[in-house]
């Protein structure tokens, strides 16, 4: 964070999640009553791929995306993976939430990244880069929680699957 402003970016594949994620976060900023501006970066390809958006908010006008950004939340893209085998479709696709997204990120920057889909000894040089650019690294279990979650949802619908039959119907 500079000053008076944060830019925050949140990176993934399409479809994960990315879009509403900074909709929502990009609403509890302007409902705090800061200025706000958002830069989404599309896809090249029809099937999707790495994507992002970037979101800069300040307590004054803000008119453009700013040079760089603080803040990194990488989610890693799910969609890259064949199911059947669980390698990459394109090459290093599964882990461009991070390659793609690390020059711009500011010294002394945050990265926060879902460990259950980015490995970051797949991203060259990723220790050294965090030294050097003195960045704080937090690893995320999104993709596992969010599975255990499902599989609790589920476990608490059965649960109640019983009582919902017995229950006498108007």
């Amino acid at each position: 964070m500079t000053g008076d402003e944060l830019i925050w970016r949140i990176a993934g594949g399409s479809g994960d999640g990315i879009d509403s994620t900074s909709q929502n976060f990009t609403k509890a900023l302007m409902r705090t009553g800061l200025d706000v501006f958002t830069h989404r970066h599309y896809p090249s390809r029809i099937r999707g791929g790495h994507t992002y958006v970037e979101v800069r908010a300040a307590d004054h006008a803000v008119k453009s995306r700013g040079d760089g950004y603080d803040f990194l939340l990488a989610l890693g893209d799910s969609f890259a993976r064949n199911p059947q085998d669980g390698e990459a479709y394109y090459g290093n696709e599964e882990v461009k939430p991070l390659t793609e997204n690390l020059d711009e990120l500011r010294e002394g920057g945050v990265i926060v990244y879902d460990e259950g889909l980015l490995d970051t000894d797949e991203v060259e040089n990723f220790d050294e880069r965090v030294e050097e650019n003195d960045w704080h690294v937090y690893p995320a279990a999104r993709h596992r929680r969010g599975r255990e979650l499902r599989r609790a949802r589920r476990g608490e619908r059965l649960a109640r699957l019983p009582a919902r039959s017995a229950w006498p119907r108007a």
